[in-house]
């Protein structure tokens, strides 16, 4: 037995007597049209795959990124400028100011602490990353911690180290962003493996930490090792996501994460610069 729907159609194809229905000419159709479908067209390799939206979205990114690395480097140079001495620890212990010394550690704690919880946020809610003003919130919230903890780390350094620092960081952000932009390669599959080094880097950090200061070790021995850990494992991040940025990869970002993107590329490029202090400074 055959259904009333089949009844309609079986009887819609005998009806000799019904007019054809027109079959649209292609030329009737526009530029525009043409490439208004083409964006419902599923395309291999991206999440977003109209030219002008990945432009207008790797201009985003940048220029927040940029926004975020010109605050933390003036507030960094105005504390070096103006608060190095209270914020110094050896000058700390020299003045025996212990109170000063605990509030510095206080700033540091939370600095690192703010950090964490709003990666972790960002990680693993869709909501942070999209929602505004909430991603915004947790922009300036996150840049504030790490402009602080920046500000802190180079004021136990002198300015020769930190200009050396900054000089290497720029090479190292600029030679891998054109690395990244190459389509030899793609390492946009490894994210789970880079995440697994750094939890391993992060033992690394809290192992020596405790080896140095139970066994007495060299101190400076221990910076450049870390450092230059610390520096390679970033360099590898920055890359990854810089690719997931730029598009055209296995992965990459929604065009909606905006503030994810440029926050990932900023702890990056901070990571890069602190690890590369570890290494020259003195």
């Amino acid at each position: 037995m055959t259904s009333n729907s089949e009844k309609i159609y079986k009887s819609s194809d005998d009806d000799s007597g019904a007019d054809p229905k027109p079959k649209p000419d292609p030329k009737s159709f526009s530029q525009k049209d043409i490439e208004m479908s083409k964006k419902f067209v599923p395309q291999p390799g991206g999440a977003f795959t109209d030219a002008n939206v990945r432009s207008d979205f790797v201009k985003k990114v940048y220029a927040i990124l940029s926004a975020q690395i010109a605050v933390t480097a003036v507030i960094a140079l105005l504390v070096l400028t103006f608060l190095k001495d209270k914020v110094n620890f050896k000058q700390l212990n020299a003045d025996n100011d212990r109170n000063g010394y605990i509030i510095v550690l206080i700033v540091m704690v939370v600095s690192i602490a703010v950090t964490i919880a709003v990666m972790c946020t960002f990680c693993f809610s869709k909501t942070a990353r999209r929602a505004v003003p909430l991603n915004y919130i947790l922009l300036i919230v996150f840049t504030i911690a790490q402009t602080a903890l920046v500000s802190i780390i180079c004021c136990q350094y002198g300015g020769t180290s930190i200009i050396i620092a900054f000089v290497a960081t720029g090479v190292v952000v600029v030679s891998i962003t054109l690395l990244a932009m190459t389509p030899f390669f793609d390492i946009t599959h490894c994210g789970c493996v880079l995440f697994i080094l750094t939890i391993i880097h992060g033992f690394v950090l809290l192992i020596g930490f405790l080896l140095v200061w139970l066994l007495n070790l060299d101190v400076r021995t221990w910076e450049i090792v870390v450092g230059t850990l610390g520096a390679f494992l970033f360099s590898l991040w920055l890359l990854y996501d810089t690719q997931i940025i730029l598009g055209g990869k296995k992965y990459e970002l929604s065009p909606e994460e905006y503030i994810f993107g440029a926050i990932s590329l900023y702890i990056d490029i901070i990571q890069i610069f602190l690890s590369i202090l570890q290494i020259v400074g003195h």
